[in-house]
């Protein structure tokens, strides 16, 4: 009996695998892993070819501020390829290839509660990899000062699933995962996607060439929670202003801290979270109107619009020859390492104390002055050999702080 239950699960579980899988293969062929485009070749993360545009999204904190990246398709083809543009507050990167390849289209619809999804990318840097799960919550704003409502899912994310697609049953894209709810970094059942109709927006503008994504206003903003709005005797809706930046157009406009905000551009504003989706609405105005609520007072105050601008990375500089000493190493006549500076290029690349430089790139020739990376072999003082590529030139990742939860933040929020 229990031999007969465990074939049945095993052929309904193909079953399902095999209905799925023509739309699985065509999200992972669509699927590209991002690494940077130096000899480093360090992994970074994922992406995936948008359809009719011909072009590569990802997370803007995939990219950072690189020019370029090496983009590895499926079948292990390479090619560099041009970052166009980034919205770090939307957390979107647009990057153009070369090759024309067939990607994937937005679904028409956005999913509901209890869909089927699939997350393809590469987690944890493990390759072409695709979990299923479903769609666990209504889109929920995560960042109280970014105008997106993100897809929930518990289909599996990971480090290195950024910027990878969330597909539905038919393969059609659904959103690109951006975040996991948790302060580990790890998944622990919450993943959160950009939904496709954020990044065909974000897009279409990058493409165009457009910077002019969100106002800044120059301000932290407080909720009004009961306790305070009985403490101020303001019982209509607003958010209290912590804090005003010196010299900004909120400063200009003439808002303080203290004051209560009540309206922006006509629209009544009951909490910080409804700021930034009034200011995207707003964005095509060169002046934005606010009531203000000032110890009793209600005052109308006008904004002059300063725009946060659209990240287009430019060419990486040339580097510099680099003596070794700068790098963190000295060393004697004999390619002996004397000293390596703590903290230093060198220090973390490996080297020690008492290693002995054997070659540099294959060659005997070791010189005092790097100008490109370079793999040196090196023997210790235990007598044993080993390989040691070093770029200084090399800037350490600072991975993006994870998100702490499901709910958007009530204390302060800056604009």
């Amino acid at each position: 009996m229990k031999s007969l239950l465990m074939a049945l699960v095993a052929l309904i579980t193909n079953s399902q695998a095999l209905h799925c899988t023509p739309f699985v293969e065509h999200a992972l062929e669509a699927t590209v892993i991002l690494r940077s485009a130096g000899p480093e070749d360090r992994f970074l993360g994922s992406g995936f070819v948008l359809g009719p545009e011909g072009v590569i999204v990802s997370n803007a904190h995939v990219v950072g501020q690189a020019a370029q990246v090496t983009v590895q398709y499926r079948n292990n083809t390479r090619e560099l390829a041009q970052v166009i543009a980034v919205d770090e507050m939307r957390d979107i990167a647009v990057i153009r290839i070369k090759s024309g390849r067939g990607g994937l289209n937005a679904a028409p619809t956005m999913p509901t509660i209890g869909d089927e999804v699939t997350a393809v990318g590469a987690p944890l840097g493990l390759g072409f990899t695709a979990t299923r799960g479903i769609i666990a919550a209504d889109p929920r704003q995560i960042d109280v000062t970014v105008p997106l409502r993100l897809i929930q899912h518990d289909a599996a994310i990971n480090p290195g699933s950024s910027g990878g697609a969330l597909v539905d049953a038919e393969g059609r894209l659904v959103g690109m995962n951006s975040q996991i709810a948790d302060g580990s970094r790890y998944y622990v059942g919450i993943s959160y996607a950009i939904t496709a109709q954020d990044i065909q927006k974000s897009v279409q503008r990058l493409l165009a060439g457009s910077d002019q994504l969100q106002p800044a206003l120059g301000l932290d903003l407080r909720a009004l929670s009961r306790p305070i709005a009985l403490a101020l005797v303001h019982d209509e809706c607003g958010v209290l202003v912590e804090h005003v930046d010196p010299g900004s157009a909120t400063e200009v406009a003439g808002m303080r801290a203290g004051d209560i905000l009540e309206t922006l551009g006509g629209a009544p504003i009951c909490t910080p979270a409804e700021v930034a989706f009034r200011l995207e609405t707003l964005s095509a105005q060169d002046m934005i109107s606010a009531d203000i609520s000032r110890a009793g007072r209600h005052l109308n105050l006008t904004i002059p619009v300063v725009f946060k601008g659209a990240v287009r990375p430019e060419a990486p500089p040339t580097r510099a020859p680099m003596p070794l000493i700068n790098a963190g190493l000295e060393v004697d006549a004999s390619h002996i390492i004397a000293r390596v500076a703590q903290n230093s290029a060198a220090f973390r690349a490996g080297f020690a104390i008492g290693d002995h430089i054997l070659m540099a790139n294959s060659s005997t020739r070791i010189g005092d002055t790097l100008v490109a990376p370079t793999l040196f072999l090196v023997r210790g003082e235990s007598g044993r050999t080993r390989h040691i590529f070093f770029d200084p030139w090399s800037k350490t990742r600072v991975f993006r702080p994870a998100g702490g939860g499901n709910v958007v933040d009530t204390n302060i929020a800056h604009f």
